[in-house]
């Protein structure tokens, strides 16, 4: 192999080469760089992440064992409290609503409504001698005639940047055992939202 040819094949390794780093680079940016949605917590994020959680807790097995031991009648679900710790006073009922709407949209279990009756559980929470939220809580559901208790919890965090705010929304969804007082199913969503600060 003559000098000519050995410099012709270095340039073209050089180029691919080149040309391929560059082509991860892009691949890699494009995997790690976040949209994020622009504004606060709002009804659609409400409906979505409502949808996906109980999508996924309706899917679970937890049903089908139930079922299996229960000689396949669906198990009955009520809604209990959604908690809202994050870091602003929006109304949770919202996304209580959209929980319930789901359950009963996936015509997958029964479902107990429980808006009417949520005064009862909210004064025996008020209770100066209750000492068992949870036992307290699963008592009231079995009540009510259900097998299965939800609850929601919904944080959040915030970066603070220049000219802007990164609030990243957790929302947690559990599903307690109103017999055993056991819990089923656990699963969180999360969600990053910007906001643009005035000048």
């Amino acid at each position: 192999m003559n000098k000519a040819n050995l410099c012709v094949i270095v340039i073209i390794t050089i180029a691919l080469t080149s040309c391929k780093s560059s082509q991860t680079s892009k691949t890699e940016s494009k995997e790690t760089t976040q949209s994020l949605a622009l504004g606060y917590w709002n009804a659609d994020d409400s409906r979505l992440i409502a949808e996906k959680l109980v999508t996924k807790m309706l899917s679970d097995r937890w049903r089908t064992e139930y079922m299996h031991v229960h000689k396949n009648m669906r198990p009955i679900l009520i809604m209990g409290l959604t908690s809202n710790f994050s870091l602003e006073q929006f109304d949770s009922k919202l996304f209580t609503k959209d929980i319930e709407k789901s359950i009963i949209k996936g015509d997958l279990v029964r479902f107990v409504q429980s808006a009417n009756k949520k005064e009862f559980l909210l004064n025996d929470l008020a209770n100066e001698n209750n000492k068992d939220t949870i036992e307290t809580i699963t008592k009231w559901a079995a009540r009510m005639g259900a097998n299965f208790v939800v609850s929601a919890t919904i944080n959040s965090t915030q970066e603070l940047k220049r000219k802007e705010k990164i609030i990243q929304y957790k929302i947690i969804l559990e599903l307690l055992n109103c017999e055993t007082k056991q819990l089923v199913w656990l699963d969180e969503q999360k969600v990053s939202k910007r906001i643009i600060l005035n000048q």
